[in-house]
């Protein structure tokens, strides 16, 4: 599947059995993967298959002795055993199909479960200039929905087909033993109810894609409004979205009632075909009766009895091929997600231990649209235990290097390097152990302050928690919360206020313990004393940690060792905040204005 805000349909296979191959590997990927592990299973329901199968031929095959022996002068014993010959079938027929039944439920779930597993995995690994080109709705509709209609399909061809072949193959058997001549006329259909299926096939492929297409589009919609109903109330959007929605949803309804056109065009088809065969049998029969002069009504009514039980696994075979291809669309396009980049998990063995956080950036160039470099050629040092500054104006790049860092995005050229080890080769865990990012978006998830602090935790520690908490001059307010840590503080964290916010996301930076701290605007949605005492935090932990701190207020970083001033994706000037204050200047500059501006804001507010 390409990154694109639309989702691409599958590429059409070209030749004129490239389809068929298309879909036999796309089905041996689906089959090796997910199916095989439910072998035993299988096996087992192949048994329960056969055993109905041959159940119910067996049933018509006594239909000629039990009409012949009703039709005799005189009945003899054996006529008793017929009815209970009878009960004995369908009763094997039913526990036979129970037992299909529950074991079909648990392969369908079990490799359900298995491919949503591993399509979430793989979202979850993706590159992130991959990621960030699919819709979230696509995503979810992948790992959701569309994953169980791809398992489906496969129990379908496998099972549902296996059993539809075994009845018809055990029934046709009848008919050839009762009378081969009359067994023709049923087979002469098979040609044109072929050549339908695969002629409706080929549409339903495409209506597939259509109608997927639809359906991602609407889930896409509909996420992203929802999780933005305060955007949506801001600016009295309810009214555009819900018209946006009605309009997805009736194209996603069209597709939709489109695709189960082209599915159900093998109704009639089945139907119409099925009574041509039964007529003509019916025909040659009569006609042969008065040819010869002998109507042998057991045989013909038997063979009858398994041309009417043949024909409905057959239709049930040609009905559900177009529900096939379209799973087998679904599983092409969950195979695809393989395809897409996933972050590279590093050359060097991960032992399980962090960096000791000596930072350096040598000459990195990055664009995220070919190009369009962002930064060029940016050159900085973040030593261990030192607090670094990175300030500029809005749009020169800082935090995309702050990004590349903890390698969220490759490096296209340069290098970044921590002790020494360049990131693009170092253990992705340990490198990600080794750094806390506190990113200018507070990504906080719908849960409990303790479990957003201590994300990735399987068992928080709560007075480190605590004390994190008050290191980030969050413990105040936190506190005062109905149950403390263990209260929920809403989707994105909407249930506090945006400092508020702030404070937990560098209370969960603290909470890693990691020796490098990278620290985008920390201070941006504080207020004056809030933001006095964050920066106070922050010198009380600076010895223990290597920090790169951007901001865009200088008056924040002045604790700071080291600045650098990036602007327009270059370092124009660096050194001490005394050494660049003093200069004339970028940093003096904006230094100069930003003082201005708070003298001017004591002012008014004395």
């Amino acid at each position: 599947m390409t990154a694109s805000s639309k989702a691409k349909p599958a590429s059409r296979p070209q030749g004129r059995f490239a389809g068929l191959r298309q879909a036999y590997r796309i089905y041996r990927w689906s089959f090796s993967n997910y199916m095989r592990p439910e072998r035993r299973r299988l096996v087992l329901n192949f048994v329960c298959l056969g055993i109905s199968s041959a159940s119910m031929a067996t049933l018509a095959w006594l239909v000629a002795p039990a009409i012949n022996e009703l039709s005799g002068s005189a009945y003899t014993d054996f006529i008793y055993l017929i009815p209970i010959g009878v009960l004995v079938l369908v009763t094997l027929n039913g526990f036979a199909l129970y037992a299909s039944q529950i074991l079909t439920a648990q392969i369908n779930q079990n490799s359900t479960t298995a491919l949503q597993r591993d399509i979430y995995r793989q979202f979850l690994q993706l590159d992130l200039k991959a990621a960030a080109g699919m819709p979230s709705g696509t995503m979810i509709a992948l790992a959701t929905n569309e994953a169980a209609q791809a398992i489906s399909s496969l129990t379908t061809l496998l099972l549902g087909l296996s059993r539809d072949v075994l009845s018809f193959v055990f029934l046709l058997a009848v008919m050839l033993l009762r009378d081969w001549q009359l067994s023709l006329f049923v087979l002469i259909s098979f040609p044109p109810l072929l050549a339908a299926v695969a002629l409706t096939s080929k549409r339903v492929r495409r209506a597939t894609g259509d109608a997927l297409n639809a359906a991602f589009r609407l889930t896409q919609i509909t996420t992203n409004v929802l999780t933005s109903l305060r955007l949506v109330k801001l600016f009295d959007a309810v009214g555009f979205e819900a018209a946006r929605q009605t309009e997805a949803a009736n194209h996603r309804r069209d597709t939709y009632v489109e695709l189960v056109r082209r599915r159900s065009m093998m109704t009639p088809i089945n139907e119409i075909t099925g009574g041509l065969a039964i007529a003509a049998v019916l025909t040659f029969a009569i006609v042969r009766a008065e040819m010869i002069g002998e109507f042998r009504f057991g045989d013909i009514a038997s063979f009858l009895t398994a041309v009417f039980l043949a024909y409905r696994p057959l239709k049930k075979i040609t009905s559900s091929i177009p529900e096939f291809v379209s799973g087998l669309y679904t599983a092409e396009r969950i195979k695809e997600i393989g395809d897409l980049p996933a972050e590279p998990r590093g050359e060097v063995e991960d032992d399980g231990s962090h960096f000791d956080g000596s930072v350096e950036v040598a000459d990195v160039t990055f664009a995220y649209v070919p190009g369009q470099p962002v930064l060029k050629g940016v050159s900085l040092t973040l030593p261990k235990g030192r607090t670094v500054a990175l300030v500029g104006p809005s749009g020169s790049g800082k935090t995309t290097l702050i990004n590349l860092i903890p390698r969220l995005y490759p490096v296209e050229s340069g290098r970044i390097l921590i002790d020494a080890v360049d990131v693009s080769v170092a253990p992705l865990a340990k490198l990600r152990r080794s750094i806390a990012l506190v990113s200018q978006e507070t990504l906080l998830l719908d849960d409990t302050v303790l479990r957003n602090i201590s994300y990735g935790v399987a068992e928080p520690d709560r007075e480190w928690a605590e004390a994190c908490l008050r290191d980030a001059n969050a413990w105040g307010f936190v506190s005062d919360l109905p149950e403390g840590l263990d209260s929920r503080i809403g989707e994105k964290g909407e249930m506090l206020s945006g400092g508020q916010r702030q404070r937990i996301a560098l209370a969960r930076a603290l909470y890693r313990n990691a020796p490098v701290l990278l620290l985008d605007e920390p201070t941006s949605a504080l207020d004056g004393e809030s933001e006095r005492e964050v920066r106070e935090a922050i010198r009380r932990i600076a010895h223990e940690r290597s920090i790169l701190i951007v901001a865009h207020r200088l008056p924040a970083i002045q604790f700071a060792d080291y600045v650098y001033v990036l602007v327009d994706g270059r370092i124009v000037e660096e050194g001490t905040h005394a050494e660049l204050s003093a200069a004339d200047g970028v940093y003096a500059k904006i230094f100069h204005i930003q003082q201005l501006e708070d003298q001017f804001g004591r002012q008014l507010t004395a």
